[in-house]
């Protein structure tokens, strides 16, 4: 049975690995804060007004909630325990972006913006024993700047692994294509080959053609210069 190896080499990892493993930690840490603070700086002044203030009209607002629970309030009262396996699937993305250095950029770039977004949530349910939502669509329901980064990332991943599908089923077709011509003009060729006329010396050095005796074949009598008919006569 293969044993997996966690043991991670950073020290020798090659310059442009290390580049982005920084770039991608700043990603997380930049979504992290920017959903902290923009909790704290809207709840400040949402918590004081009576009405939710409205962006869009009719469409988009900024209002306090609270959510216990996961999406559309459900499993309310569950949210701790939301919180640790928010922190255990974080620490697996983790563990897949150090193992995977080689994986598309985009998909990549997708797993750091779900790491922010289940890890700032995670963390607000395990202090608070809930999350703060302010982002309010009439048509959807509310939610948070770590909720949009998680959907952002997984939507990145989706549309990456469904072009890359793509992308290997027109090479798989282009293939394909290439076979059945290149088996077109092989074909073609040993058809050509295959109905060639046989040719031949008579006694009388007249060339002679063989067909399949279907044909009136008509060839020159090297000596005499007379044209032979497939029968050996001699037009009238």
């Amino acid at each position: 049975m293969r044993k997996f190896n966690l043991k991670i080499d950073l020290k020798n990892l090659p310059a442009d690995k290390k580049k982005r493993l920084i770039t991608e930690g700043v990603i997380f840490v930049a979504f992290v804060a920017l959903d902290w603070l923009s909790k704290l700086a809207v709840f400040d002044v949402l918590e004081r007004r009576e009405e939710p203030i409205e962006v869009i009209k009719n469409i988009f607002y900024l209002t306090a909630a609270t959510n216990d629970g996961i999406a559309f309030g459900m499993f309310s009262g569950a949210s701790r325990f939301f919180g640790v396996f928010s922190m255990l699937v974080s620490g697996l993305i983790v563990l897949y972006l150090l193992k995977n250095l080689n994986e598309k950029p985009s998909v990549r770039i997708g797993f750091s913006l779900i790491l922010a977004g289940g890890f700032a949530n995670g963390a607000e349910r395990l202090v608070y024993g809930y999350v703060r939502d302010f982002l309010y669509f009439v048509f959807y329901t509310s939610f948070n700047v770590a909720d949009a980064c998680t959907v952002t990332g997984a939507a990145l991943i989706i549309i990456t692994l469904l072009l890359s599908l793509s992308d290997e089923r027109k090479k798989e077709r282009g293939e394909k294509d290439g076979k059945e011509v290149a088996d077109k003009k092989a074909r073609d060729a040993n058809a050509d080959v295959s109905v060639a006329p046989a040719t031949s010396k008579g006694a009388d050095n007249t060339e002679i053609i063989e067909t399949d005796g279907t044909d009136s074949v008509n060839v020159a009598d090297n000596t005499s210069g007379k044209e032979i008919t497939k029968n050996g006569q001699a037009p009238e």
